[in-house]
């Protein structure tokens, strides 16, 4: 019951790094990051990560309890941290977002996005929507300077995303031991 998948703790300090390393460079040239991390259908990874990272706010699907949301309602949580930060003083910051947040988009939203070109509404062979090809990260980072825009601020902030690369990284010992364990009990 509390025991993570294999490969979890691996992906989660990798992808830690990642986000240690971009909030640190946040910090120095006052941005905003926002992150996409791999994640369809929990949070569970992007939660992890961020907290091992210490960054500036999660934003993950378990959060919205409607079956559908809007972009805006992403966005609004995002400004909300944004607004906060700046008010004490702070111009920087990263935000992890899970990508299974583009699976509760609703269909306006997803449409909107494949207009502007910022998604291929296609599916993958098991009719699952592929996220990968919703560019989350452009439509929240477009979204967000454009309300910062509407306020006359102008707001640095770079969209990455994270996905592969934590699913490829040499696994840590405790990785290493539980797939170990896994296979001598089977």
């Amino acid at each position: 019951g509390v025991m993570p998948t294999f490969g979890y703790e691996t992906a989660r300090s990798v992808g830690a790094g990642i986000i240690h390393n971009l909030m640190e460079d946040a910090r120095t040239t006052s941005r905003w990051y926002v992150v996409v991390s791999m994640g369809r259908h929990a949070g569970h990874l992007a939660l992890g990560m961020g907290k091992a990272a210490g960054a500036t706010l999660v934003i993950i699907p378990e959060e919205f309890t409607r079956p559908k949301i809007g972009l805006a309602d992403i966005c609004d949580v995002l400004e909300g941290a944004i607004i906060k930060r700046r008010a004490l003083g702070r111009p920087d910051g990263l935000a992890v977002i899970a990508e299974g947040l583009a699976s509760k988009l609703a269909d306006d939203d997803l449409k909107e996005l494949e207009r502007q070109k910022l998604a291929t509404l296609e599916s993958d062979e098991f009719g699952n929507p592929r996220l990968s090809e919703v560019n989350l990260g452009r439509a929240v980072r477009a979204e967000i300077v454009r309300r910062f825009a509407a306020r006359r601020i102008k707001l640095a902030i770079v969209e990455k995303a994270i996905g592969y690369e934590l699913r490829s990284a040499p696994p840590v010992p405790f990785d290493c031991e539980y797939t170990r364990d896994l296979g001598y009990a089977a």
